[in-house]
């Protein structure tokens, strides 16, 4: 669940009024980095790219029971070629 900290929910509330920035995810190849662009997105507040190895990216989403459906994926082999 996205974690809302006090001096940021000001912040926060304005931003879910303006349409879903989108933004580049790069090797989001861990659990807490593909969850977080996925309650993101679930949010309202990013339209989230996700840059990296699509069978990992899928492979965490698939064994943490994150769904990716509406978000799209920029396969790339490995980190580096994510980050270019």
């Amino acid at each position: 669940m996205l974690r809302h900290h006090g001096r940021y929910e000001a912040i926060i509330r304005q931003a879910i009024l303006l349409p879903a920035m989108r933004t580049a995810v790069v090797h989001p190849c861990s659990t807490e980095t593909l969850r977080s662009a996925v309650e993101l997105k679930e949010q309202g507040l990013v339209d989230p790219i996700l840059v990296g190895p699509e069978h990992k990216i899928r492979a965490i989403a698939d064994a943490a029971e994150l769904s990716l459906a509406g978000i799209d994926i920029e396969p790339v082999e490995h980190s580096h070629a994510a980050a270019d």
